[in-house]
């Protein structure tokens, strides 16, 4: 009886410590692992994770020349523009289902409009709040980040205040002033 139990916590340690080692030690499976994690919420994206992953997942389609030079004249804000860009994804992959494009969460959305947000510009308020809604539609995350204050955004917060953008980016002297965001 004894030496079962003394294979079997052998066993369960051996499990424990291989789980802890692949995911601590920095690799390819624990990035793998420690995004899909994030993707579903468990775990908060840090500003680094946040650059990095819209710029895997927004790059699918545009180049980032094409994403600095997004501008509130183009069309809405980022917050309104990630759920149709889900949407199309969805579509284009049913279209062309030989294409691999990576689907995007809510927390992957949210990361992302932060990061644009902080790289390009964050022009929510210069949009009425109903129109954003309506833009928005029932996504419940996405209506939450609408009502949080930008010093209360962890990723966007962080990024605008290193100084982070993105080369080519448009800038305009209105641009983003009224929610916060300086262009200078």
């Amino acid at each position: 009886m004894k030496k079962t139990v003394i294979i079997f916590t052998g066993i369960f340690l051996m499990l424990i410590l291989g789980v802890t080692l692949v995911i601590a030690v920095p690799n390819s499976l624990s990035r793998k692992i420690s995004d899909g994690i994030k993707a579903r919420g468990y775990m908060e994206y840090s500003p680094d994770d946040a650059k990095r992953l819209a710029m895997q997942i927004c790059t699918q389609c545009h180049d980032t020349e094409r994403i600095a030079k997004y501008c509130h004249r183009c069309g809405p804000p980022f917050i309104a523009v990630i759920p149709h860009m889900k949407k199309f994804i969805a579509d284009y992959k049913m279209k062309d289902s030989y294409k691999e494009l990576s689907d995007v969460t809510d927390y992957q959305a949210a990361a992302i409009i932060q990061t644009w947000n902080a790289l390009v510009g964050n022009w929510e308020a210069d949009f009425r709040k109903q129109d954003l809604v309506k833009l928005i539609g029932d996504n419940k995350s996405l209506l939450e980040l609408l009502n949080t204050p930008i010093e209360k955004r962890k990723i966007e917060y962080a990024l605008r205040t290193r100084g982070d953008k993105v080369t080519g980016a448009y800038q305009a002297g209105h641009l983003g002033e009224q929610s916060g965001h300086s262009t200078h």
